[in-house]
C-alpha cells in the first residue's frame, strides 16, 4: 500500500477528502428509510463499509494488467489509509465520551395495583407489551388490551400507533 505515496499530488489529497465525505452521506441517505435509530445510522454511516473491499476491487485491474492500475492502486492506498487514521481511533474517542457522561437512567417502576389506580383517575395508559419474539412465542399469551410492540424500535412503533405523548406508557417485559 505503501508503495504509490511518494507519487501522491493534491489532486489525489482532495479526491481522497471527497471520497472520505461522500461515503457517510451516501449511506446516510440509502439507509434513512429503514427502522435503524438515529444513533445506529450514524454508527453505520460512519464506520461503514471501508479499507479492505475498495483494496480487492483494485486488485482486480491491477493484477490484470490494466494501463495505469498502479495510479489508481496508489489512489485507493491512500483513501485506505487516511480512512484508517481517521476512523481508527474513533471507538476510543467515542467510548471516552460516553463514559464521561452520567448514566441516564429515567425508568419508573410501577406495580399492577399503581397502574389500575392511574386508569381508575383517568389517566391514558397504555401497556406495551415489549417482551422479545422468543419470550413472546414462548409464553402464548398477553396482557388484557395490551399492544405488541417491537422491543428494538420502540420509539418508531409508538410514533406509528400513534400514542397521545402526554399518555403513561407501561412497558411489560422479561
Amino acid at each position: 500500500m505503501w508503495v504509490g505515496l511518494p507519487d501522491v499530488r493534491a489532486v489525489h489529497v482532495l479526491f481522497v477528502l471527497i471520497a472520505l465525505a461522500a461515503r457517510p452521506l451516501v449511506l446516510l441517505l440509502v439507509l434513512r428509510p429503514t427502522s435503524l435509530t438515529r444513533r445506529d445510522l450514524k454508527l453505520i454511516a460512519w464506520f461503514g463499509p471501508r479499507g479492505l473491499n475498495s483494496l480487492l476491487l483494485i486488485l482486480l485491474p491491477t493484477f490484470a494488467g490494466v494501463h495505469e492500475a498502479g495510479d489508481l492502486f496508489a489512489v485507493c492506498s491512500l483513501v485506505v489509509i487516511s480512512s484508517v487514521l481517521l476512523h481508527g481511533p474513533s471507538p476510543a474517542l467515542l467510548a471516552r465520551r460516553a463514559a464521561a457522561q452520567p448514566a441516564r437512567d429515567d425508568t419508573v417502576r410501577i406495580t399492577l395495583d399503581e397502574l389500575k389506580s392511574l386508569s381508575a383517575r383517568g389517566e391514558q395508559v397504555h401497556v406495551l407489551d415489549v417482551r422479545t419474539e422468543g419470550s413472546f412465542h414462548a409464553s402464548g399469551r398477553m396482557a388484557d388490551g395490551a399492544l405488541r410492540v417491537n422491543p428494538n424500535h420502540v420509539l418508531t412503533e409508538v410514533r406509528r400507533l400513534g400514542l397521545p405523548r402526554d399518555a403513561w406508557l407501561a412497558l411489560y417485559c422479561t
